[in-house]
């Protein structure tokens, strides 16, 4: 029985060398693992034998610590900030602003030069009053119009002999024909609408007068209605083209008539 326990021992402290001995293997996974084996074992044999200790103290420490530490931090941030701004500002200003300012100022200034009663028109052509037309005979009984006589600018003058104002201007009128008698058409008309005069009596008061202006005579009494005489005598200065420029209706001065014609041929 001692042998045995000997080699048990011997057995056991070989292990134990071979333990201590051999490679260190530290696997730590994480578990610890205590194995604590511990035989104790007495014998005791009889009166004054041998006791027999056998200790047996296996201490097997495994300490497997796995540690296995799996982080997966996975931060997806997705920012999407879509801005579609569809921003149209349409500023249609249809404005048709239109401003026609037409000023027509046509100031007409006619200067009736004369004496009272006289209406005197020296406008231009535009607006000028065409002389009317009407039918005369002339001295010799000859029928003449007035429109016959264009190409030069017309005296139109209407008298009578019973007129003391008529006979009053008839020299300033002969000393004019004496002057422009070439230039201007002298166009002396006897009145026969109203009065005393007759075509026989105007011709007898010319021949004794000794004028030499041409006469001529209102027969119809076509220039008393298209001339509208209401006194006499009447004065009518007319242009080359047939147009009234200027008119006195009473008797005219030998300056004015001179002036008149003067501006007229």
């Amino acid at each position: 029985m001692k042998k045995i326990i000997s080699i048990l021992l011997i057995l056991m402290l070989m292990c134990l060398c071979f333990i201590s001995c051999g490679p260190d293997k530290d696997t730590d996974t994480g578990a610890d693992k205590v194995e604590n084996s511990d035989t104790n074992t007495d014998t005791n044999s009889g009166d004054g034998g041998e006791i027999s200790d056998t200790d047996s103290d296996a201490d097997v420490d495994s300490d497997a610590d796995s540690d296995t530490d799996t982080d997966t931090d996975t931060d997806t941030d997705t920012d999407t900030d879509t801005d579609v701004g569809s921003d149209t500002d349409t500023d249609t200003d249809l404005g048709s602003d239109t401003d026609t300012d037409t000023d027509t100022d046509t100031d007409t200034d006619t200067d009736l030069s004369g004496d009272t009663d006289t209406d005197t028109d020296t406008g231009s052509d535009e607006n000028l009053k065409m002389a009317p037309n009407f039918k005369m005979l002339d001295y010799n009984g000859n029928e003449v119009t007035l429109e016959s006589l264009r190409g030069k600018p017309v005296v139109l003058n209407f008298w009578a002999s019973w007129c003391p104002p008529c006979k009053a201007e008839m020299p300033d009128f002969e000393e004019a024909y004496q002057a422009y008698g070439e230039d201007i058409q002298f166009v002396m008309v006897s009145h026969l609408a109203w009065g005393t005069d007759t075509v026989e009596k105007a011709k007898l008061f010319y021949d004794n007068s000794g004028y030499t202006f041409p006469i001529y005579f209102d027969y119809q009494f076509e220039a008393y209605a298209a001339y509208e005489i209401n006194s006499i005598p009447k004065t009518i200065f007319i242009d080359e083209n047939g147009a009234i420029v200027a008119e006195v209706h009473q008797m005219i001065s030998r300056s004015q008539l001179l002036e008149y014609l003067e501006n007229l041929k």
